[in-house]
């Protein structure tokens, strides 16, 4: 069971990120796009979070969740940026740079060491990366690199990955103090909150702020980001947490298909191939 869980977390969340791909390209605000994806996962989320787990936490997880939710935050204006300035099969692989840098940030904040499989994954991504950037002429054997360091949305991209490799730990100490259910409901709502101040002040400087999509943004987005949460967090409570994020790992391999098939994207079949590459390397180090 946990496997279809997991499945259906990677399926949900790629047509998530198409789904946004498309609001982008209907002129409608990013940070609108925000704040309806957490808003809309919250509402749907919270009448089942109350009816499974009833909301019982620790009073000690308010200082983790204020910072997850922070940081969040800013992930979430930078993915829908990085998407609005970028073409969706090019800048959703490098989310497979998170469990790179977690190989950094777990041992200073959770100890974890990583072993020798942790390397061959990073050389993996780091091969994935180089050849979602080869250019139709490489003119000197660094020049991947440099292309990808020069778009804004990919600079966006891994600067998530790097906040994403320190929350991604964090996370483990909220749903200690709470429930994998209850973790996911507090985070959406709480970034919700924090958004819709940024998102009030930026509608009164422009006049076309896509209001009136509110709803369909709010129901389409916060029905898959409440599966999304929904089912990983089941998926966690039936096996190792580490077999679950690989599988949803596929979510970047989905975004890629989605990009070619149904956005018309170029460079399908280079793109396809090097998220192939760093899925596979992300999947090494999440089962290192």
């Amino acid at each position: 069971m946990w496997v279809v869980l997991a499945f259906l977390t990677a399926l949900a969340e790629s047509l998530k990120d198409l789904w946004a791909k498309r609001f982008l390209l209907d002129q409608m605000d990013f940070l609108l796009i925000a704040w309806g994806l957490h808003a809309g996962s919250t509402l749907f989320l919270f009448p089942i979070t109350w009816g499974i787990d009833g909301f019982v936490f620790e009073s000690t997880i308010f200082p983790v969740l204020a910072i997850v939710a922070t940081a969040n935050a800013t992930v979430v204006v930078l993915y829908m940026f990085a998407l609005r300035s970028g073409e969706l099969s090019e800048v959703v692989p490098l989310l497979t740079l998170t469990p790179l840098f977690m190989l950094l940030t777990s041992p200073l904040l959770l100890g974890e060491t990583p072993s020798w499989m942790g390397g061959v994954g990073v050389a993996t991504i780091v091969l994935g990366a180089y050849w979602l950037h080869m250019p139709a002429r490489r003119e000197y054997w660094y020049q991947p690199f440099v292309l990808l360091l020069r778009k804004s949305a990919a600079r966006a991209m891994l600067l998530i990955a790097i906040i994403w490799s320190i929350t991604g730990n964090l996370d483990k100490l909220g749903v200690a103090r709470s429930t994998p259910l209850v973790w996911g409901t507090l985070t959406n709502g709480a970034i919700a909150v924090l958004l819709l101040p940024v998102v009030l002040f930026r509608a009164r400087r422009q006049k076309e702020f896509g209001w009136k999509n509110i709803q369909k943004v709010v129901v389409v987005l916060g029905v898959l980001g409440a599966i999304v949460t929904f089912t990983q967090m089941t998926a966690i409570t039936l096996t190792l947490v580490p077999y679950v994020i690989a599988i949803k790992r596929l979510s970047i391999l989905f975004s890629v298909i989605w990009g070619g098939i149904v956005l018309r994207e170029q460079q399908f079949r280079q793109r396809l191939i090097a998220a192939s590459i760093m899925v596979g390397g992300a999947i090494i180090i999440t089962l290192s």
